[in-house]
């Protein structure tokens, strides 16, 4: 199951969860994809062309980048 930000606390807003990304997340095109994702709702189809990575590459780098944050929260 996708984790989205607003299920694990829902009581966030967004600058809030920018400075989340931006305090753990240390990885300038990590923080980039992850805000373009989860707070721009950005799919990983169109991340993979506004990043020019594969699509498979965009998908495992939003979870690794994830599982990072996620374990600080």
């Amino acid at each position: 199951m996708k984790r989205k930000l607003e299920d694990i606390d829902p009581e966030r807003d967004f600058g809030q969860w920018e400075n989340l990304i931006n305090a753990w997340i240390f990885n300038e095109e990590d923080r980039k994809l992850l805000k373009r994702h989860y707070l721009d709702g950005i799919s990983y189809g169109d991340l993979s062309e506004e990043f020019c990575f594969d699509i498979d590459t965009v998908k495992k780098r939003i979870y690794k980048a994830s599982e990072k944050l996620f374990k600080h929260l």
